[in-house]
């Protein structure tokens, strides 16, 4: 099995749509940790994943699929609000190639 195989945590990375997709990795992969990504599940949706994800004692990263500086505020406020994400991985605006913003909303 992989996880006897490797000493680090494994994650499930953004797999989850709906909390259904949640339940089916957890039971499936039995991650350590479990990425969310509002650009995919919506912020709504990702309240029910980190319950699940809580319930499970799984760790939570926020993620990002490379949203402008419009999007992340989404996901950051998710963050700060619910205070349950360990990880943060909010910085893909920084890779776009062109920036439709001047300055950043958050």
């Amino acid at each position: 099995m992989f996880r006897e195989a490797v000493n680090v945590p494994i994650a499930a990375d953004g797999s989850d749509f709906t909390p259904q997709d949640a339940i089916q990795v957890e039971v499936q992969y039995d991650p350590d940790i479990t990425n969310i990504k509002i650009g995919k599940s919506g912020s709504l949706t990702a309240a029910d994943i980190i319950a699940i994800a809580q319930g499970a004692n799984i760790d939570l990263m926020i993620g990002c699929l490379l949203e402008s500086a419009m999007g992340i505020p989404t996901s950051a406020h998710v963050a700060a609000g619910t205070d349950a994400f360990s990880y943060v991985d909010l910085d893909g605006n920084r890779l776009l190639a062109m920036e439709y913003l001047e300055r950043s909303l958050a």
